[in-house]
């Protein structure tokens, strides 16, 4: 995996080879995976940049937006949402919210968020996995963490959806 040059490749090449295998052991959902990242066609990239969809399961009655992630070394149980980008730019946070709350627009049906133990040849520690209507409206400026890089993330815990009567599946590795 040394040879990966982005976290979007990285990304998705984990969501591809550990992460959605596992999703489908479980029967969490069917149906085939498509990542768009990093996918050189203009549409499919407009799709991640303008909507923060990162991917698709392919169905035999359509497809699933989907929103990916995966962060290293330790679990934290949280589904996290990019508040703000130190470039300034618009985040996931502020077209996913936007989309939500005007019918029409296009986003992620499902967030999926693996932990793994390491960036390169990880293994995976947790999984969870939760509509993005249930998540959104848990979102507080009480839980923001912050990136080295500048970039600040919402993060909302999988127990609180639960905890909130939504539906959140996870699994321990």
């Amino acid at each position: 995996m040394n040879n990966i040059k982005t976290e979007m490749e990285l990304t998705a090449k984990y969501m591809t080879e550990l992460v959605y295998p596992q999703i489908q052991k479980l029967g969490w959902i069917k149906g085939e995976l498509y990542s768009i990242e990093n996918n050189p066609d203009d549409t499919l990239k407009m799709l991640d940049t303008r909507s923060a969809i990162d991917g698709f399961i392919l169905e035999s009655n359509g497809s699933i937006p989907i929103s990916t992630r995966c962060q290293y070394g330790t679990s934290y149980s949280t589904f996290t949402i990019r508040r703000s980008l130190r470039s300034g730019k618009k985040t996931e946070y502020d077209k996913v919210s936007y989309a939500i709350n005007h019918p029409g627009y296009t986003y992620p049906h499902f967030y999926i968020h693996a932990y793994l133990t390491s960036k390169y040849n990880g293994k995976l520690i947790s999984m969870g996995m939760a509509r993005t209507k249930d998540i959104y409206p848990l979102i507080s400026e009480d839980n923001i963490n912050s990136a080295p890089d500048g970039n600040t993330f919402y993060f909302v815990r999988w127990d609180a959806l639960t905890a909130n009567g939504k539906k959140c599946r996870t699994k321990i590795f």
